[in-house]
């Protein structure tokens, strides 16, 4: 299975790692500053400190040299809208899933037009 691993190196571990896969070495890409490629993965050092592994070894390597970065998580919507209630920032208008509460829809959308 193909996958990536990304871990942060401080500047004598990138060091040791550039030594070590030296004789792998290729072009880096942009914002990189060493790039690898052997018969089991891709190593490439970015300017920011980061290492990533690429390829089917990638994980089994990149253990070696550290503890894989935490990914980042899409964060939840910060909504203060009750329930079935939405708001079209384009057009300006409230929507609401209920036609019971078409009054307040209808008042809310007036706020929202005086306001724009």
């Amino acid at each position: 299975m193909l996958g990536n691993q990304v871990i942060k190196l401080s500047s004598a571990s990138q060091e040791k790692l550039k030594k070590m896969y030296h004789e792998y070495a290729v072009a880096p890409p942009p914002y990189a500053t060493f790039s690898a490629k052997t018969p089991g993965f891709v190593v490439t050092i970015y300017q920011s400190g980061k290492v990533m592994f690429q390829g089917k070894d990638a994980e089994t390597e990149a253990v070696k040299w550290g503890t894989p970065a935490e990914k980042k998580q899409a964060s939840t919507p910060n909504t203060i809208l009750p329930e079935g209630f939405s708001i079209d920032l384009q057009d300006n208008k409230l929507s609401l899933a209920s036609e019971a509460s078409l009054l307040l829809a209808k008042s809310a959308n007036k706020i929202l037009e005086a306001k724009a």
